[in-house]
């Protein structure tokens, strides 16, 4: 046999070999074979006893959490190992390592197992019963994961050897990596802070929830007298503020807004005007939820997680994007609504924009495909006149920039080719009148503001402010220029939403324009509407020019 015929490991009939051997230095007999084929075999069998190791070795890095890998391998936890283990088994396995290495672990493992296809069980199997919960589902377009998806859809009753009566508090607290957190952080420091407070009455009140056990009052009396009695310094006041209790009332909440959530609606489909933007597009026809009320107040007095805050949010959608359809102005809708203006606020504007366009395309889903024929287009036939825009293309193409500034700079390019033809009665900055033409910087800049530096921007927003039109929805980045930048924010009614990457903030600046009911800036809303031919099928906004680039690059668009 020569050497140059060993290339199937599997092939090759021999005794048995194991990475031990190899590593010991055992003499291997193995007459059939040359020195050099032996070489080539124990190679190949070195990196196939090495493989498993490697795997797991290089998954703990991506995760940041080498520290665990010699107590695995000490545990015998392995990939497939990996694959099989529950959330329960998680505190005996982690066991020598603090609860915030167990919390970190455990979501990354969730991560890890629903990108390969194996959602992780919440409860499965555990030594109190047989509790499962369905696994989580990620939501279209959206880089959180969202409580309700781990909802079961047709709720089934857990078979568990508890009642609500004799389920005591050490159970809940064991099985929750956020309960063993608490537990571990008041026998450090025993006491618990009013937000500890707030987690711990969330975490006994999702237990109850998640795992289909009714909680009654007697029983939530009961588990408050267990926190006094494993927590000494903690107060009965403390967890009742009525004769209900905060755990009971907790537990009620989560309840009704599960059920406004998934109550079958009686929705129409109608055709509705969006009030300002004079847009026609088909879209539910909206009807209040009857404990919208409900969850506005616990969006705005009580402590909750950000769990929570989603449940709420979702369960008083259709309440919600009534009043902005109804409303004078924007902030009308931020006074009621104050979480838009979190510097987090854009995942709201995402899922009441999903709510209202479910079976919608985004720019994010396609936007991978096109940006190279976009360029290619752009590119060819003398498509764009000007100079300065022909040459940061061409520069574009011989570096390689980031793909936010490859991005940037497409849109950026695309103004060029949508040239403004719409003239404007404008304020100058001495505060004198005329009638201009809006040129293709005027385009450029109304979609995005380049700035050196923040005081750059800021001056540029006061002097949008200083006119007598509206200041609409724009992105602006803090850099040279449009092939070197490095912050990136949209701009809406004194909200500054941060972004890492350029299309997500576009994706997110359009949906503000539809979610409002805003119109495009004049300068650039040819510009727009072929954004908007990215998410929506209809061709009433197309000029001849979006036709033409469409028919080129060949989009996917999906909403009907």
């Amino acid at each position: 046999m020569a050497s140059d015929e060993i290339n199937n490991f599997e092939q090759i009939q021999l005794p048995d070999v194991t990475a031990n051997d190899l590593e010991t230095g055992k003499v291997i007999t193995l007459t059939e074979l040359s020195q050099s084929q032996l070489e080539v075999f124990l190679n190949k069998l070195q990196k196939n006893c090495d493989k498993p190791e490697g795997e797991i070795e290089e998954l703990l890095q991506t995760w940041d959490q080498l520290e665990l890998l010699e107590h695995f391998k000490s545990e015998n936890v392995d990939i497939e190992v990996l694959k099989k283990i529950e959330c329960h088994h998680l505190p005996q396995i982690l066991k020598p390592f603090k609860y915030t290495t167990l919390i970190t672990f455990e979501q990354n493992l969730r991560k890890w197992r629903e990108s390969i296809g194996i959602p992780l069980f919440l409860y499965s199997q555990s030594h109190f019963g047989s509790i499962h919960q369905s696994p989580s589902t990620s939501t279209r377009s959206i880089p959180y994961s969202s409580p309700l998806a781990s909802r079961p859809e047709t709720p089934t009753t857990p078979k568990t050897p508890y009642s609500p009566k004799n389920l005591t508090l050490s159970t809940i607290l064991n099985n929750n990596a956020n309960g063993l957190a608490l537990a571990e952080s008041y026998d450090r420091n025993k006491r618990f802070t009013d937000k500890q407070r707030a987690q711990l009455i969330s975490v006994v009140a999702q237990y109850f929830d998640i795992n289909k056990i009714h909680l009654d009052l007697s029983a939530s009396y009961k588990i408050e007298k267990e926190i006094v009695e494993r927590f000494p310094t903690e107060k009965l006041e403390f967890y009742r503020t009525s004769k209900r209790g905060k755990i009971y009332n907790k537990y009620c909440n989560l309840k009704f807004t599960f059920k406004a959530i998934n109550e079958p609606q009686s929705i129409r489909q109608s055709i509705k005007t969006c009030g300002k933007r004079g847009v026609r597009e088909e879209i539910p026809e909206l009807i209040a939820e009857e404990n919208a009320e409900q969850c506005l107040r616990s969006l705005k007095f009580d402590n909750l997680s950000s769990e929570e805050i989603d449940r709420c949010w979702m369960a008083s959608s259709q309440y919600r994007l009534l009043e902005i359809q109804n409303s004078e102005s924007t902030s009308d809708v931020f006074k009621k609504w104050p979480q838009y203006k979190q510097p987090s606020g854009y995942r709201f504007v995402d899922m009441d924009f999903g709510y209202l366009h479910k079976n919608c395309s985004s720019l994010l889903d396609t936007w991978e495909e096109l940006h190279e024929k976009i360029v290619n287009f752009l590119c060819n036939e003398d498509h764009i006149k000007e100079k300065s825009i022909k040459q940061t293309l061409i520069k574009m193409r011989s570096m390689n920039p980031s793909d936010n500034c490859r991005d940037a700079t497409i849109m950026w390019s695309l103004h060029g080719y949508y040239i403004p033809s719409q003239k404007s009665v404008r304020k100058d900055r001495f505060g004198k009148k005329s009638t201009t033409k809006y040129t293709i910087k005027d385009s450029q800049e109304s979609f995005l503001y380049i700035g050196r530096n923040t005081q750059v921007v800021e001056e540029h927003i006061g002097f949008l402010n200083q006119r007598s039109e509206s200041v609409q929805p724009f992105i602006y980045v803090l850099g040279e220029d449009v092939l070197n930048f490095q912050e990136i924010y949209v701009y809406f009614d004194g909200v500054k939403f941060p972004f890492v990457s350029f299309s997500r903030a576009v994706d997110i600046c359009f949906k503000i324009f539809f979610l409002f009911n805003l119109k495009f800036p004049t300068a650039s809303s040819s510009f727009w509407n072929f954004i908007e031919s990215l998410y929506f099928s209809s061709k009433k906004n197309q000029c001849s020019k979006t036709h033409i680039l469409l028919n080129a690059i060949k989009p996917i668009n999906v909403c009907d």
